[in-house]
Formats: structure tokens, sequence, C-alpha cells
């Protein structure tokens, strides 16, 4: 379970370059095995070439998760995706609750609802 306690700006807000995204998300993991950088949350933008397929580039956009619930904090400057082509405007994006697999990959153990933000050019 991944879930939204707090976000700013809120969803609906208007945002720009020099926006950063800030939110507390609450986490559970259900058949949690503790190893060490094992589950991690994300945030997830969608790409604006497909329907389906999300990114993320920086090293704000991931947060270690060591127990198996919890609360953690983000804070993700929209300044690292906004001069990608691929981010899709109005900005939408997810995060993500994973689970590493192997080297390199990765499982999407659970997603909150999309996030939807008015863009100012």
């Amino acid at each position: 379970m991944i879930e939204i306690v707090s976000l700013l700006p809120e969803a609906g807000s208007q945002v720009d370059q020099n926006t950063v995204i800030k939110a507390e998300l609450r986490f559970s993991i259900a058949n949690f095995q503790y190893k060490k950088n094992r589950y991690y949350i994300s945030i997830q933008f969608m790409d604006s070439n497909t329907r389906a397929s999300t990114f993320s580039d920086g090293e704000e956009n991931t947060v270690q998760i060591e127990e198996q619930t919890g609360t953690v904090h983000m804070k993700y400057p929209l300044n690292i995706v906004w001069s990608n082509p691929k981010l899709r405007k109005p900005v939408t994006f997810y995060f993500f609750l994973h689970e590493r697999t192997g080297r390199n990959v990765s499982v999407v153990l659970e997603q909150t609802e999309e996030i939807v933000y008015k863009v100012t050019e």
C-alpha cells in the first residue's frame, strides 16, 4: 500500500519549472523481507510519447525503504525534468512503491492515483 498523506503544491495547482514537489507518503509492504536497498519509492512522470510509459531523472527521484510500514518525505524539483521532451504537459505523475528483484531490475508493488498539475510556460 502507498498513499499520499500530504502534497504541495496540491493536485490541480498551476506549476512551472521552479516548482518543488513536496510529498509525505505512507506505505506498507505485504510479505516484507528485509534486505538493504530492496524497497524504494519513486516519483514517475508520464511520457508524452506513449500512453502507458513513465520516466524520472535525477538522484532526488527515489527514497529507500528499510521498514515494512512507515512514512517518508520526498522533495522533487521540477526543473530536473522540465526541459525533457518526454515530460507530458499538463504534468502528470505517480508515486510508485518498488521491490528490487535483481541487478537494475524492479517490480512495482503499488502506485498512487495519478496527480496532475496545470502548466505555466
